[in-house]
């Protein structure tokens, strides 16, 4: 899934673990979620993001099911 440059990205700037399903020690239920979060996240550092540990499980627990995009929002806005 993750292109090359993107995979630079990610074990460049965030502690991203495949073996151990993690992105800045934050647990992945599965390789899916995973990669579809390393995804998401390498294409808005694209743009300037600056991702957080906290902001990585609530953009995982949204992904995974745990919250809806209300609680997500208020989520993203208490992290500032």
């Amino acid at each position: 899934y993750l292109y090359s440059k993107d995979f630079e990205i990610l074990h460049k700037d965030l502690d991203f673990d495949r073996k151990n399903l993690t992105i800045m020690g934050i647990k992945f239920p599965d390789a899916l979620s995973l990669e579809l979060t390393a995804n998401a996240i390498a294409s808005n550092m694209y743009e300037g993001f600056c991702p957080t540990p906290k902001l990585i499980e609530l953009y995982r627990d949204y992904r995974i099911g745990k919250l809806s995009s209300t609680d997500l929002a208020k989520g993203i806005k208490n992290a500032f």
